[in-house]
């Protein structure tokens, strides 16, 4: 019995000898390669488009491009699930489990693919994607079609930079109460921490539905949100070459809206509320929760 290779492109490369920098435990098992291959592929107008990493193994090497552009950002959660705090979340934070990534897949054209050994010596090939000769799309439709996806894309990435922004001030607000719930002469900065929570839930609720614990009928049970209907249309469009539907254009434009205006609260909690509360906390020689703008 056979097997369907993966979708893509394979990119197979040799190496004449492999890592020898492989860190290994006590029982001699291998946990990481500090090594790899540095693989970029990028248009022809020399713009990235897909940065990969691939294993230093000696002899012929395979990795494969699902001729996809890099992903969106990852929404991590630092917070239990809205009533399920049973659902308890590790430092690390988790996935947010209904909102997912989107790579855009790219257009018919030449792709430059540049491999970089750990040794420092460069490869480069050239990659033609084609077009399928079974779509009716017309490369105009295509182009619209690649155009909104990557307006969705845009659009994604700027809802999950304030959902992880949101996380990390509220990560820490658990944290917060947790160190300073049975102290007595603490009550006011717990407090303080419980209303400006809410207020911060309140944007999260619009951004991502907050009451997903990715177990079970959640997903069926609860309405999704923005982040959600973004991924979604941005997934849609991408099952086809064809132009974008009237309904689709329309779609957008109003999940544009939506997030324009959620922008406009998450501005004013993360700044005004987030900064009283800090303020509060310079008062009492305590540290600062941080806003983490960066992320966004």
């Amino acid at each position: 019995a056979g097997f369907n290779p993966p979708y893509g492109a394979p990119i197979n490369y040799y190496l004449k000898t492999g890592s020898d920098s492989t860190v290994r435990d006590s029982a001699g098992t291998k946990l990481v390669s500090k090594d790899s291959v540095s693989i970029t592929i990028s248009d022809a107008s020399g713009a990235l488009v897909r940065t990969l990493k691939a294993p230093v193994n000696a002899g012929i090497n395979r990795v494969w491009w699902n001729l996809r552009a890099d992903l969106t950002k990852q929404a991590k959660l630092r917070t239990s699930p809205e009533y399920a705090p049973w659902y308890t979340v590790q430092l690390e934070g988790r996935n947010a489990p209904s909102l997912g990534r989107v790579g855009v897949l790219v257009p018919p054209g030449t792709y430059t693919v540049k491999l970089t050994a750990p040794s420092g010596r460069v490869e480069q090939q050239q990659i033609v994607v084609r077009k399928d000769p079974n779509s009716v799309g017309t490369q105009a439709d295509l182009d619209q079609n690649i155009a909104l996806v990557r307006q969705l894309r845009t659009d994604l990435d700027e809802t999950v930079g304030m959902v992880n922004s949101l996380e990390n001030v509220r990560g820490q607000l658990w944290a917060f109460k947790a160190t300073m719930s049975g102290d007595s002469t603490r009550k006011e900065i717990v407090d303080g921490a419980d209303s400006l929570d809410i207020k911060l839930r309140g944007v999260e609720r619009r951004l991502f539905q907050t009451r997903i614990t990715g177990r079970g009928q959640d997903q069926v049970r609860y309405p999704m949100r923005l982040g959600e209907q973004i991924q979604y249309l941005a997934d849609q469009l991408q099952t086809s070459d064809n132009a974008p539907t009237e309904s689709q254009r329309q779609v957008a434009a109003v999940l544009r809206e939506q997030l324009t205006a959620a922008k406009v609260e998450f501005d004013r909690v993360m700044t005004r509320e987030v900064a009283a509360y800090n303020s509060m906390l310079q008062q009492r020689k305590i540290p600062n929760v941080i806003s983490d703008q960066q992320q966004r």
